[in-house]
């Protein structure tokens, strides 16, 4: 299987002082929620206004996406299977989304939730 050609973004945030984009950056060209398998994902990246410099923050496979600023612009809450267990066709890809947040830097990973049930769409 040949590995997907095409990237794009989407769910971009502001940042509370205005000066970058956190946006999610999707790998391959199959739906969201495309059932498995499937060469597919996203990472959470920042965008700087001033200079278009570009640097991810989340570097795993799976999804990682909606993420959103904390207040002070220092941290960012998003979810993720990043760590989900090999999914059947019984297990919807919903139910293996998990809550992190992490520094804006990309440090200070952590992960919020672990359950079966809808961990998504995250906010402060």
């Amino acid at each position: 299987m040949l590995a997907p050609d095409s990237a794009y973004a989407d769910f971009a945030q502001w940042s509370p002082r205005g000066d970058e984009l956190l946006v999610t950056v999707y790998r391959g060209t199959q739906p969201l929620y495309a059932p498995t398998p499937r060469e597919y994902g996203s990472n959470l990246a920042l965008v700087e206004l001033r200079t278009g410099r570009f640097k991810a923050i989340t570097d795993r496979q799976g999804l990682n996406n909606y993420g959103r600023w904390s207040r002070d612009g220092q941290w960012i809450v998003f979810q993720s299977n990043r760590y989900e267990r090999m999914r059947s066709d019984s297990v919807p890809l919903l139910e293996s989304l998990e809550v992190y947040t992490v520094r804006r830097d990309g440090s200070g990973m952590r992960r919020l939730t672990t359950n079966t049930w809808f961990d998504g769409h995250p906010s402060w």
